[in-house]
């Protein structure tokens, strides 16, 4: 029998070489249909599967070809692999994605550093804005130790001992204000540049924006009146920080109302600095040169120390 069976198997492999372009799918199906019948027909089976594996292209030799022990190995340990996974997720519908163990632990860390994060933000801000208040406690300390108890002051002028932790109090309250609006600006970005309205552009583009600008125009302020003694131009200042701070304070109610809330008593203080600065300028006016009271007792008292150091006598402020 085995001229024979040798003879079917080279007609099968020819026929299957000259239609293997065009139908290899039913080729493939009706060889291996072929070859599965050999060893029921003759005892040289595995002698004309190795003919046919040998004079045959390589997809069927690969699949003719026994597997290995390492390809059933692996493939058992797959299949384990599975029955354990749809073992663990039966109550699913579908078995879930390899992703599904790396995006339980990045929300888990973000969870953690969000539930962590706005604490020690509104720290870091609080104690920013305290820091920067800080720097003008030169220029008022030298002004209040020399040309400022001088000048004509309105008679409901604070006293020099109030400004120190008021003004702390405030830039903190500014500080804790801003963080929780900034913080409240960087969860809503994606939903804010999504809208297309612009009062929604301003509250969550622009907020932070306009801050800067306040905070920097309320460092400016102590450096000019007290510093340079330009008290119409601290006026000015004074006038622009309330422009900015009425806009901010609905933005800021907007985004957080505890931040709106916040602003409320520098509000009010700024109100009064405002109020005393106008009456500083209206009872110490400047003339068409910029020259004003304030400077004129800077000056004298200048004078006065030059005088006492070449007298030999010890100047007492």
């Amino acid at each position: 029998i085995d001229p024979i069976i040798r003879s079917i198997a080279h007609r099968c492999l020819f026929s299957c070489s000259r239609t293997e372009n065009r139908k290899q799918s039913t080729t493939m199906k009706t060889t291996t249909r072929c070859f599965l019948l050999l060893p029921l027909l003759s005892n040289s089976s595995w002698h004309c599967q190795a003919f046919a594996i040998n004079n045959h292209p390589r997809p069927f030799k690969s699949f003719l070809a026994k597997p290995s022990s390492t390809d059933l190995l692996t493939t058992t340990t797959t299949q384990q692999q599975q029955q354990r996974t749809r073992r663990r997720y039966k109550t699913t519908a579908t078995t879930p994605p390899l992703t599904t163990t790396t995006t339980t632990t990045t929300a888990l860390k973000s969870t953690i550093t969000a539930s962590s994060s706005p604490e020690t933000a509104v720290l870091i801000w609080a104690t920013g804005h305290v820091i920067g208040g800080l720097l003008a406690v030169p220029f008022v300390s030298k002004a209040c130790k020399t040309w400022y108890r001088k000048i004509d002051l309105p008679s409901w002028t604070p006293p020099d001992r109030l400004f120190a932790p008021v003004w702390t109090l405030l830039y903190a309250s500014m500080g804790v204000a801003a963080a929780r609006v900034y913080q409240r600006t960087t969860t809503t970005a994606a939903a804010a540049a999504a809208s297309s309205t612009s009062l929604s552009g301003i509250t969550n583009s622009g907020v932070m924006v306009l801050w800067a600008i306040h905070y920097l125009l309320n460092l400016t302020w102590a450096p000019v009146f007290f510093g340079l003694k330009r008290l119409r131009l601290g006026s000015v200042i004074n006038y622009l920080m309330l422009a900015t701070l009425s806009v901010l304070i609905p933005l800021f109610y907007r985004n957080n109302a505890i931040s709106g809330l916040l602003l409320l008593p520098y509000l009010a203080w700024l109100l009064v600095a405002t109020a005393l600065n106008n009456a500083v300028c209206r009872r110490n006016p400047t003339d068409k040169n910029g020259y004003n009271e304030a400077m004129f007792q800077s000056e004298l008292l200048g004078l006065q120390k030059k005088a006492a150091d070449y007298a030999g006598v010890t100047w007492l402020l």
